[in-house]
């Protein structure tokens, strides 16, 4: 270009100015230069020489120190050339230096390169000095330029800008084209017009100063040195995630490899650049266009493993609400910060990727084991995933806290039965997978209700969709379905539901709701699973887990006094009486919790005909309980007796705690042997049913 020959005798003018006319500092290592003027004298007048205009002051203050004679560029004529800003002008009689470019002096102006390398005093420009000049290409800055130049905004509206000139600075370099801080360890601009296809990194660079100015709308693979240190490499790696926030995109290779790598058939789980794995934990919520990619892929490769082809929707549901409660913990440094009336500042917890990618060591003070952690809202997005990945319709919630001591909360909406054209046959249900993963049990599972109750009755005043991909709006209140089994339509699950299907069956009737193992019709075997399914929750009286002394005195003075509470009738006959204390006392001991959670793998395995991960008591893993698992019990009992617990594998320890005690012993073992007893003499209930039985007698 026609200007270039300009620029390069630019530059060997301000390198001569420079070695007579450098200011030197009193501290010896900061120019005065580097500050900003505070305060200026009254100005003299205005003058317009070679298409520029400037302001006349016959001195002004920069932070004390008095600068004669000073001169501010505030004008231009519109050229499509380029335009060089000179040392100084005269006029009146008197030279002026020019100190600052003032807001707008450029501003729509069409000049093609503006070369300022000769204006050796020049140290300020206004951030939007060079306003929409959308055909400038290249840039000489002042030797002297500010630290304190806005780098962010000063070109972010001059859309033709492709590169600065390499000319000496004292506060800034040029590579290539692109600024840096004077030590290059900081990315400031990279042109937003530049268009290679490749960047290298300096090996210098630790972070890029994120700005709209930086584009890299062409760059394809950022390079970076060879030889480089594990250190620089980590820093070379958190610049790249920065650019990839900066610029939104997902798609930019660092040193010609991807971030991760996934199998188009979703067979495999996705894998990260080893390279880059620890710092992409780090920075995920930086960059969430390329996070919440791979939470997408993540999400369909879960769904893709754990998903059988023939599965109900219903059946999809519950197998991903239990992979999810079952792999991803509460974060605990946030539930300590609740506590103590704080606010989740960790944006690692609010994006897609959260409870794939959040693996924490440390933090905050508390030490966690590894594993995925995240809070409410990265469940319900985390959730969404998982269930778009299955192809069922769901968004997630958000609720504003009625009471001021609750916080506000994520949640999920899913719909059923959207494969035809009628909307009078879709089904909305609500999943709170943050409080099932917390209790273990099916709490907050497909629930419904109607506006301002939803997952957890009254405690959020007001709800709305967070996103909003599948559908747009809450359903009407007529569009909701309670938890199957809530025959009577109340909006929880009591003795009331047992006799509402009783009735049901007792006039040949139909009800979608009290079609609990959802065949199809409304029989005795519905009844006897609701049974079982609201039974083990009475008895535990005082509901603190096990049902003890207190319960057993609580239900006996009700009796007593002749207080009739529905949730006192153990036996589901209608009353509460002598019959239902006993039954108490027979259960005195049981933990409700456990087998809670027990009943709940039952109930799923019936309702939605899933496969729960193994069956206590099968543990050499055959699908089947049989003489080998009683040899290795035995061994495993052993073990335990003599404080051995490496012997047999994690997995194979857990299926011998076959009542869910905590501990492997000789009760473990007698009640495998009663069960293949049973099974000798003719007996075919489940293991999973036989256990529960005994749990609850």
């Amino acid at each position: 270009m026609k200007y270039k020959k300009a620029f390069a005798a630019a530059a060997a003018l301000a390198m001569s100015i420079a070695a007579v006319a450098a200011p030197i500092p009193a501290d010896g290592k900061t120019s005065f230069l580097n500050i900003g003027i505070t305060a200026s004298a009254a100005k003299i007048g205005t003058v317009t020489q070679n298409g520029l205009t400037y302001e006349l002051y016959d001195k002004i203050n920069n932070n004390g120190i008095a600068m004669p004679n000073a001169a501010f560029v505030v004008g231009s004529e519109d050229t499509t050339g380029c335009i060089t800003i000179p040392e100084g002008i005269y006029a009146n009689g008197s030279y002026y230096k020019i100190y600052k470019i003032s807001s707008k002096a450029f501003a729509n102006n069409n000049m093609s390169g503006i070369d300022m390398h000769n204006a050796y005093s020049l140290f300020s420009i206004y951030k939007d000095a060079f306003y929409c000049c959308k055909n400038l290409t290249e840039v000489a800055l002042p030797y002297n330029l500010s630290k304190d130049f806005d780098t962010r905004n000063t070109f972010l509206t001059c859309t033709s800008f492709k590169s600065f000139v390499d000319v000496p600075c004292a506060n800034y370099k040029v590579i290539d084209g692109i600024l840096y801080n004077k030590e290059a360890t900081k990315l400031l601009v990279y042109p937003q017009a530049k268009t290679d296809f490749e960047f290298t990194m300096p090996a210098t660079v630790e972070e890029c100063i994120v700005g709209l100015n930086n584009n890299f709308d062409y760059v394809k693979n950022i390079k970076i040195a060879d030889g480089l240190s594990d250190e620089q490499l980590e820093k070379n790696a958190r610049v790249f995630f920065g650019i990839l926030g900066s610029v939104r995109r997902n798609d930019i290779l660092f040193n010609g490899e991807p971030v991760y790598t996934k199998d188009e058939n979703n067979a495999s789980e996705p894998v990260i650049n080893p390279v880059l794995k620890e710092v992409f934990y780090e920075k995920f919520a930086d960059c969430t266009t390329i996070s919440n990619e791979y939470a997408k892929d993540y999400a369909a490769y879960i769904a893709n493993t754990i998903l059988d082809e023939n599965d109900s929707d219903l059946a999809k549901a519950v197998k991903l609400h239990d992979w999810l409660c079952g792999h991803v913990k509460y974060d605990p440094v946030v539930s300590y910060a609740i506590s103590q009336g704080k606010d989740d500042d960790d944006k690692r917890n609010h994006c897609d990727a959260s409870a794939f990618l959040h693996y924490v060591k440390a933090d905050g003070g508390f030490y966690k084991e590894d594993g995925l952690y995240t809070v409410c809202d990265g469940y319900a997005r985390a959730y969404k995933l998982l269930m778009n990945a299955a192809g069922i319709s769901c968004e997630r919630v958000h609720g504003v806290p009625t009471a001021k001591e609750d916080v506000a909360h994520a949640w999920n909406i899913f719909r059923l039965n959207d494969k035809d054209d009628d909307p009078n046959n879709d089904r909305y249900y609500y999943v709170d997978v943050t409080w099932d993963a917390k209790s273990g049990i099916y709490t907050n599972f497909m629930n419904g209700g109607k506006e301002g109750t939803g997952a957890h009755g009254t405690r959020y005043k007001k709800w709305s969709l967070s996103s909003s991909d599948a559908f747009d709006v809450l359903p009407e209140e007529g569009g909701y379905l309670p938890k199957f089994g809530d025959a009577n339509h109340d909006g929880r699950l009591s003795v009331n539901d047992y006799k509402a299907i009783k009735t049901i069956i007792a006039e040949g009737g139909y009800d979608d709701n009290a079609d609990v193992n959802a065949d199809g019709q409304v029989n005795d075997e519905d009844a006897d699973i609701m049974a079982k399914y609201i039974l083990i929750k009475r008895g535990d009286a005082n509901a603190n887990g096990v049902i003890d002394e207190s319960d057993i005195r609580k239900i006996s003075r009700s009796v007593e006094l002749n207080i009739f509470e529905t949730e006192y009738d153990i036996n589901l006959d209608g009353t509460a009486d002598q019959e239902d204390v006993e039954m108490v006392k027979n259960m005195e001991g049981v933990k409700t919790k456990s087998v809670a959670k027990l009943e709940n793998r039952l109930f799923s395995d019936i309702i939605y005909q899933t496969t729960p991960e193994f069956d206590f008591g099968d543990i050499d893993g055959s699908g089947s309980h049989n003489s080998a698992d009683t040899l290795l019990l035995r061994g495993i009992i052993a073990d335990e007796a003599n404080g051995i617990h490496d012997s047999y594998t994690e997995e194979q320890r857990a299926r011998a705690d076959i009542n869910h005690d905590g501990k492997i012993d000789n009760a473990d073992s007698e009640l495998l042997n009663e069960y293949l007893n049973n099974s000798l003499n003719g007996d075919t209930i489940s293991f999973c049913q036989f256990l529960l039985n005994k749990l609850m007698k």
